[in-house]
C-alpha cells in the first residue's frame, strides 16, 4: 500500500502561530495555492480511497486535491486543544499559567481541560492506521493535520511518541509511506515550493 499524507493548506490561525485543533478556520489564499501545488504533484495518481479529517480546512483541501469521493473520519481530526484553542503559546502561558506548566511537564499524558492529551490523539490515529493495514488499499490519500501526521510518523516508528518532535509537517506537504511485508516505512516527504513551482524533498 502507498499512503499519501497531505497536510491542509495554511490558515490565518496557522500564520499567527495559534494552536488550532477543533477550532474551524478557513484556508488562506496562500493555503489554497499550497494545495494547488500539491495537486500538481499527485494529479496523475489514481487513489482507491480518499480520507479526510472532518475539519473544514482539511476537507476543503481534499476537495481541491481530488474529485473522488471523500470519506471523513474523526480519527484524522487534529488534537482538540480545549481551553488553549486558537491561542498563541504566549496567550496560553498568560491566561492559563497552572495548566500550561502542567502541560509542559507531561506533554504526552496531560489532558488539556475540555480537550485531549497527545496520547489520546495518538490512540485514534493508531486505530486509523490499523484499519488501513487490514484493508491494504493499493493507493490511499489522507488529508489531515500537522499533529496527526506527526503522530502517524510515531506509529510507523514503533509507537514512540518522543519521535513527535523529530519531524515536521508543513502546510501542503506530502508524506509518502509504504506498507509492505507487514511493515511500514516512510518513503519521502515533499514540500511544494511556491516560489519555483518545483517540489523539494526533506527526507
Amino acid at each position: 500500500m502507498n499512503l499519501y499524507l497531505v497536510r491542509h493548506g495554511q490558515t490565518d490561525s496557522n500564520l499567527k502561530g495559534r494552536y488550532l485543533g477543533a477550532f474551524e478556520d478557513e484556508l488562506s489564499q496562500l493555503g489554497k495555492a499550497e494545495i494547488e501545488k500539491s495537486k500538481d504533484i499527485i494529479k496523475n495518481l489514481c487513489f482507491d480511497k480518499v480520507f479526510s479529517s472532518e475539519r473544514k480546512r482539511a476537507l476543503d483541501s481534499a476537495r481541491i486535491l481530488t474529485d473522488k469521493e471523500i470519506i471523513c473520519d474523526s480519527r484524522l481530526n487534529e488534537r482538540d486543544f480545549g481551553i488553549f484553542e486558537n491561542k498563541t503559546y504566549k496567550e496560553i502561558c498568560i491566561n492559563y499559567p497552572v495548566e500550561s506548566k502542567a502541560w509542559e511537564e507531561n506533554w504526552i499524558d496531560y489532558k488539556i481541560p475540555k480537550g485531549e492529551s497527545v496520547k489520546e490523539a495518538y490512540e485514534r490515529a493508531a486505530a486509523f492506521m490499523k484499519m488501513l493495514e487490514k484493508e491494504n488499499y493499493e493507493d490511499c490519500l489522507v488529508v489531515s493535520h500537522g499533529g496527526v501526521i506527526r503522530l502517524i510518523y510515531c506509529y510507523i516508528l514503533d509507537g514512540d511518541l518522543n519521535n513527535f518532535w523529530k519531524f515536521t509537517s508543513k502546510n501542503g506537504s506530502i508524506s509518502i509511506a509504504r506498507f509492505q511485508y507487514n511493515n511500514w516505512h516512510i518513503d519521502s516527504i515533499i514540500q511544494p515550493d511556491l516560489l519555483t513551482g518545483k517540489a523539494a524533498s526533506n527526507l
